[in-house]
């Protein structure tokens, strides 16, 4: 049986950053909520922190290429 390989150099598009940035601004949210319950002398300053979900999005697109190997085999017939 032989196989065939295909690799190629994977990266990110710019449209793939939103769902990060949404879901990083979420968390961040949720620490922040925590954060104002635990820690009160901060205030509500703690939601200043969603401010930084964008970066998470900018991160992942910049640093988010792999290089993928795909092997598939194949049958010879008769």
């Amino acid at each position: 049986m032989v196989s065939a390989r295909f690799r190629r150099l994977s990266s990110q598009q710019p449209s793939c950053c939103k769902p990060c940035s949404k879901r990083c601004g979420a968390g961040l949210a949720s620490t922040a909520l925590v954060l104002s319950i635990a820690v009160p002398f901060g205030g509500s300053k703690w939601y200043l922190l969603t401010a930084l979900s964008p970066l998470a999005g900018v991160y992942y697109w910049q640093r988010g290429t792999r290089m993928e190997e795909i092997q598939v085999p194949t049958k010879s017939f008769p």
